[in-house]
């Protein structure tokens, strides 16, 4: 082979192949590291739950109970297994939204009981406030939003 070539001791169809190499390199090597994000099905957990979430996941080392029924008020104050009990029951239970029209939400009715719930001594303060409308109705109200609470397990709580 001649040195004194133009195009220099590489022809021009080694150079065509070694460009055809890179570019497959490249390209290969490109999309091997754009793999689809892995789907994962997460359902989402609307306000109030995420806020029970943290509600019973928070180091309380006390709750205290203010309990109105029958226009008297109790207080309670609730520590070790008993707030273990409490945060459990509302971990347990299950949560459905609800609407009440003007004038019928709790506590703008007679009769049950109210109590407000506020977590002491732990990462947040945190206050809701529970309503026992009788029987096994009750509602739940944290934020302004309002949802129904199941929960087949009697609520630790001595509210009468």
């Amino acid at each position: 082979m001649v040195m004194s070539d133009k195009k220099g001791f590489v022809g021009r169809p080694l150079r065509r192949t070694l460009w055809g190499m890179v570019l497959c390199t490249l390209l290969f090597t490109g999309c091997a590291g754009r793999q689809e994000p892995v789907k994962e099905s997460i359902q989402e957990k609307s306000g109030i739950e995420a806020a029970i979430d943290s509600f019973v996941g928070d180091d309380y080392t006390q709750i205290d109970v203010q309990v109105f029924a029958l226009g008297e008020v109790r207080t309670l104050t609730l520590a070790g297994d008993e707030v273990a009990a409490l945060k459990s029951w509302f971990q347990d239970a299950e949560y459905e939204p609800v609407t009440f029209a003007e004038g019928e939400e709790p506590g703008e009715t007679e009769g049950g009981a109210a109590c407000r719930i506020q977590g002491v001594g732990g990462k947040q303060d945190m206050e809701l406030t529970l309503y026992l409308m009788g029987g096994d109705e009750r509602v739940l109200q944290m934020d302004g939003a309002w949802v129904k609470v199941v929960n087949e397990e009697e609520l630790p709580l001595e509210v009468d």
